[in-house]
């Protein structure tokens, strides 16, 4: 039984009264019966409302009992109804909870309550075993709780002092003098029972008084061998963690830390005092969404447990990798979570030696064969299904040989290294370089614009390597030779367009040093590009009588309406809206189509009004040109403002415009957004995703490549989950399932 329960169950008046103030901090329940006052009502009062003294009288009085050396004061006390009593007062000061307060026993003149017995009426209803001792500290009375604890019968106790009974010496019973002197006292000790069981014990001892005279005192028992076993496994718990190598944090339900490990401290570089009480919000890195961090907290809710890898910033501002296990529990009724923190620094470090051995030439640092391949595979799928152009250099540097056999394979290594720095200069950042084998390099052109941008980046390429190359103070004069394909030209399959890159490639060395040779297929498509231009230009002049504009539904989104742009021009039939934008622009007509296709936007305004579900428009117009300023001006000028504020109007972006847009060119977009426009990009599985668009964004290729060969029946991994998620924070949507099957609009 502690302190306060013993107070409170006292059947003698009792008060705890602030020495500082004089406001009653508790009575017990024989001062609510005397006092006439509710619980509340009597600690709302200072003593001074009861004691009807003024203070010139008190201070009389203190001087009289210590005159007449007694220990204790005679006050008129006022009760609720009015009436005044006179009382005798022993008050002594007591520390509890770490504060001084001044407990004070009242007695009414003439009341012997304990020569009556009215202290054992209670005795047999307390949790705690109870011992009840004369003057002489010798048992008189017991409870039967106190013989469930320690097994001994009332009579065996009976007449025998506490340490006889526990078999103690006068040392290990020390705190009798302070209970025989009046003072309340508390400890936690070992006792056994009497089949020599040892248990723990909290022992509360208050002295039984009458008119300030000791006549016996009340002893209490706990046992708290259970909680002390347990308040032990928690210590050895702790020290296990303190000393644990993994940082651990332990934070409650609100997120806030409350303990934190030696590991962690040296990990996050903060002193305890600057983590305790924190919210763990101080090590978010500012990598991760909301997102992220609410699919943690949902797990941690459904499954009690979460674990991963995720980015944390260190008092330093520095951030670093780290996996992180967290799991919940429960502690003594309150939630907390246990977090595990690992470094993953080397870890990643050694990932990344691993990835650019598996994709980057160690050399040049280029990407190797073998990535190439990947890369080129994936280009010509996403090719096929967007009708872009591809356009492959099969390069072979000239007179190298030579620098091996003269200068060394050292000297050899520098020139390759110097070559493939002059190319990564020269090539587009949407381009795919690669050292193919020994002096052998290659270059893939997605989205190629048409045969002459291949043309005018080869004789920048071949005018860089031919620049000398100083190697071991002597000059070096190379060059390159190229052999440039393209599909759909040439071939579509990967195997074909290297073969005939190979062969376009020799043919361009039998003409001579630094040169470069491509099939007639570009010089024809060449002419038929004039010819087009011409047949564009006088479409336009007759008010696009051969271009037909029809809005077509996806079966799987009725509410998306895409727009389809049918040229009845020979040459223009199944060529890619980048083609058709360039042929444009070159017949000087690209304006002049975009303003048709701003009215066709605005002929379906009351259509969409008209739609119960939310729905939208589909544009498909090459990235070019929804950057420009021009067509931004025309936006606001010609689409109605209701249609944009409604978020009417999206355009298609593809791989490319995804990777430049969160790379390169993301303010060009920003605006396009802030207007309402909608920016979609069409997939239909998760192996329509790139596996190069997503290198482009956090992941490394080991754990792609297995999260890429998940069956289609799973669940999307959740890596990936999270990628389309940080693609969509930056306002892409996407529009899954089928995109390419339509029905008419009627």
């Amino acid at each position: 039984m502690n302190y306060h329960q013993l107070f409170r169950s006292y059947p003698v008046i009792m008060l705890l009264i602030d020495p500082d103030t004089g406001r009653i901090l508790d009575g017990n329940q024989e001062a609510v019966k005397f006092y006439g006052y509710s619980w509340d009502e009597l600690t709302a009062l200072r003593i001074q409302d009861i004691n009807q003294l003024h203070d010139h009288q008190v201070s009389d009085e203190m001087k009289r009992a210590k005159e007449e050396k007694r220990n204790y004061f005679h006050f008129p006390h006022r009760k609720k109804n009015g009436s005044v009593e006179e009382v005798e007062v022993h008050s002594y000061p007591l520390i509890i909870e770490e504060k001084q307060v001044l407990v004070s026993t009242i007695y009414q003149h003439g009341l012997q309550a304990y020569a009556q017995g009215d202290a054992m009426r209670y005795m047999e209803a307390q949790v705690e075993g109870v011992l009840v001792l004369d003057h002489a500290f010798r048992v008189i009375r017991v409870n039967s709780r106190f013989e469930e604890i320690f097994g001994y019968s009332q009579a065996e106790c009976i007449g025998k002092e506490p340490c006889e009974l526990f078999h103690l010496t006068e040392l290990e019973h020390g705190y009798s003098d302070q209970v025989k002197a009046g003072q309340v006292t508390r400890a936690s000790v070992e006792r056994l029972t009497k089949s020599g069981k040892k248990i723990s014990v909290e022992i509360n001892g208050v002295p039984l008084l009458m008119r300030d005279k000791y006549f016996g005192a009340y002893l209490s028992y706990r046992d708290v061998t259970e909680k002390r076993q347990y308040e032990e496994r928690l210590q050895l718990f702790a020290n296990v963690l303190e000393n644990n190598k993994e940082g651990v944090l332990i934070v409650d339900k609100q997120g806030r830390i409350e303990w934190v490990n030696a590991a962690m401290r040296r990990l996050f570089g903060y002193l305890e005092v600057e983590m305790i009480g924190k919210n763990a919000s101080l090590f978010q890195s500012g990598r991760h969404s909301e997102w992220d961090y609410n699919e943690i907290l949902e797990s941690l809710l459904e499954k009690k447990q979460w674990e991963g890898e995720l980015w944390a910033r260190q008092n330093n501002g520095r951030v670093l990798p780290v996996s992180l296990s967290i799991h919940a529990m429960l502690v003594q009724g309150s939630s907390k979570y246990i977090a595990i923190v690992r470094d993953m620094s080397a870890i990643k470090r050694k990932e990344k030696e691993i990835y650019f051995l598996a994709y980057r030439d160690s050399l040049t640092r280029l990407y190797n064969r073998n990535y190439f391949l990947e890369y080129f595979s994936e280009a010509l799928a996403e090719a096929k299904v967007e009708k872009q152009s591809l356009g492959l250099l099969y390069m072979d540097l000239n007179g190298f040989k030579a620098v091996n056999d003269t200068l060394g394979h050292e000297a050899g290594d520098r020139v390759l290294e110097a070559f493939s720095t002059r190319l990564q200069k020269v090539v587009r950042s949407s381009d795919c370089a690669a050292r193919y084998g020994g002096d052998e390099f290659v270059l893939l052109m997605s989205n190629l614009q048409s045969p002459e941008h291949a043309k005018q980046l080869t004789e920048r390429l071949i005018e860089a390597a031919n620049q000398p190359y100083l190697v071991k103070n002597v000059e070096v004069q190379l060059g390159v030779s190229v052999g440039i394909v393209s599909y759909p030209q040439h071939e579509d399959t990967v195997e074909g367009l290297l073969h005939r890159a190979d062969l376009a490639m020799y043919e361009a060395k039998q003409r001579g040093k630094s040169a470069y040779y491509y099939p007639e297929e570009f010089a024809r498509e060449s002419q038929s590009s004039s010819q087009v231009q011409i047949a564009l230009s006088e479409c336009v002049q007759n008010d696009f009588s051969f271009l037909e504009l029809r809005w077509k539904t996806c079966c799987n989104h009725s509410h998306v309406l895409q727009l389809e742009s049918n040229w009845h021009i020979e040459g223009m039939e199944g060529k890619s809206v980048e083609w058709q934008s360039q042929m444009l622009s070159k017949a000087g007509v690209l304006w002049a189509y975009v303003e048709r296709v701003f009215d066709a936007i605005v002929d379906q305004r009351a259509y969409l009004f008209n739609q119960k579900k939310e729905a939208y428009l589909l544009i498909d117009i090459d990235e070019s040109i929804m950057i420009q300023d021009q067509f931004v001006e025309w936006l606001t000028e010609k689409v109605p403002k209701e249609m944009l504020e409604n978020r009417m109007v999206g355009f298609r972006i593809k791989q490319l415009e995804v990777r430049r847009l969160l790379r390169l060119e993301k303010e060009k977009f920003t605006r396009l957004k802030a207007m309402g426009i909608r920016l979609v990009y069409p997939f239909v599985t998760l192996e329509e995703i790139p596996l190069s668009l997503v290198f482009d964004h956090v992941f490394d290729a080991i754990d792609l490549r297995g999260i890429l060969e998940t069956k289609k029946d799973r669940p999307i991994e959740p890596k990936i989950q999270r990628f389309l998620h940080a693609i969509e924070q930056e306002g892409i949507e996407f529009l899954p399932k089928d995109v390419t099957i339509y029905e008419s609009v009627e």
